[in-house]
């Protein structure tokens, strides 16, 4: 059985029954052979361990394991860089607690990061609202949260007493809400003045980190 063991920079999982490995973001270790990434996370890491034995049961050497971990910028909406200038903006599809603990973790430097959140579902907002909250508190003040209009999926606001009442909880902790991708402009200034900028969420958050982008490009 693997068991973890956490600290802040790094989780490293041990086996007696076959492997050591260590895993910190942009860094694999398998019985103290070193794989460098070019995926930030340790969530990243633990993924490229997967593949890494894959591609050894294949006969792949790993002369060009390494190669090819070092070289992999990732996947669409997984921190998927649209532009770098004024600012970086990133898309990503977290929408669960765990998941945007994992995006937020893996950014080295978070001063000035801002996050524009997408909540999916009114069933997992209601259910993880205290996971939600924590995520985001652990790495940033809420203060740098701006909400996008909520996306429902199949759920329908009014099967839900308590829904309004905790949306209304949550736009009073954090800093803005997005009313519409017309007003998304009224924010351009508050993402030319962050380090990096990110949209999160499984709905149409990554239209309008798209728009974003491109109103900044023409800013």
């Amino acid at each position: 059985m693997v068991k973890p063991w956490c600290n802040d920079r790094a989780i490293v999982y041990g086996s007696d029954l076959v492997h050591t490995i260590h895993c910190q973001s942009h860094l694999l270790a398998i019985d103290g052979n070193e794989y460098r990434l070019g995926l930030a996370g340790a969530h990243n890491s633990k993924n490229a361990f997967v593949v890494t034995m894959l591609a050894r049961f294949f006969n792949i050497t790993d002369a060009d394991i390494k190669k090819s971990l070092v070289e992999f910028q990732g996947v669409g909406r997984r921190m998927q860089l649209l532009c770098e200038k004024p600012v970086a903006v990133f898309d990503d599809y977290a929408h669960h607690p765990r998941e945007i603990s994992a995006v937020l973790e893996s950014i080295e430097n978070r001063d000035g990061l801002l996050v524009f959140w997408e909540p999916h579902r009114i069933s997992r907002f209601l259910t993880f609202f205290d996971e939600f909250l924590n995520a985001f508190k652990k790495y940033m003040k809420l203060e740098r949260v701006i909400l996008l209009p909520f996306f429902y999926a199949s759920e329908d606001p009014s099967d839900f007493l308590l829904f309004e009442d905790k949306l209304s909880e949550m736009n009073a902790l954090v800093g803005g809400k997005v009313n519409s991708i017309d007003n998304l402009s009224d924010f351009i200034e508050n993402c030319e003045n962050a380090s990096q900028v990110i949209f999160l969420g499984a709905g149409r958050s990554s239209e309008y980190a798209h728009r974003m982008a491109e109103l900044l490009n023409k800013s």
